[in-house]
């Protein structure tokens, strides 16, 4: 655009990023308004179309950024163990961008489960990572760190879904544990009763399967 540097592009552009960011987070694709957003970073409406060309280019601009965001800790984490890996789902560190996080997740999720077998943006990217954590369950089960009868996938997918329940259902969070799903000790004591049980399956003996009946 005529008359624009290249620092006010990149300021513009993040500053429409972080406000985007904000709005999908709590609102989800559906609600968010293009009006709003320009409102809010007090630019141009016409500037977010020609950054990122649509509602949609600028979704996917959002998604982009968080993924950017993870990605060092994913590097960080590929050599870590279980707790390592708990540590960064659970831990205070961080806890504001990764709520914003698992609230986009939520909200794709939601609008996923309504029309089923779209694509899943950045799919290849996203489950790369997710492969990360699946790796390091895997690692734990061979270290005999974990029971043998584990399923790396599923505990995997387990330990996410719990990672961004009180998000997911704060009335339950609340009932349960008489605490708000946003308090950051919450996730703290999350984490320590994860690794309660890592330790408790540590050291428990494999429980033997019974035999079928015979006839």
């Amino acid at each position: 655009m005529a008359g624009r540097t290249k620092s006010d592009v990149k300021t513009s552009k993040d500053e429409i990023l972080r406000v985007a960011v904000e709005e999908f987070a709590k609102r989800g694709f559906a609600a968010v308004r293009v009006d709003e957003i320009a409102r809010r970073a007090d630019i141009n409406k016409q500037l977010i179309y020609y950054y990122f060309g649509s509602k949609v280019g600028l979704y996917d601009a959002v998604l982009e950024s968080m993924v950017d965001r993870s990605t060092p800790a994913w590097e960080t984490l590929a050599e870590s163990d279980f707790k390592g890996l708990l540590t960064a789902y659970f831990s205070g560190k961080g806890h504001r961008t990764g709520a914003k996080w698992r609230r986009l997740l939520i909200w794709e999720g939601i609008e996923y489960g309504a029309h089923p077998h779209q694509t899943i943006r950045l799919e290849q990217l996203r489950a790369n990572a997710y492969d990360v954590q699946t790796k390091i369950v895997a690692r734990e089960i061979e270290k005999g760190c974990l029971p043998q009868g584990v399923d790396p996938k599923i505990l995997s997918l387990m330990m996410t879904i719990a990672s961004i329940g009180p998000e997911l259902l704060p009335q339950v969070t609340k009932l349960i544990t008489g605490k708000e799903a946003n308090d950051p000790g919450l996730r703290e004591e999350m984490y320590a009763t994860f690794v309660a049980m890592l330790d408790t399956m540590a050291k428990a003996k494999p429980v033997a399967v019974p035999e079928t009946a015979q006839d």
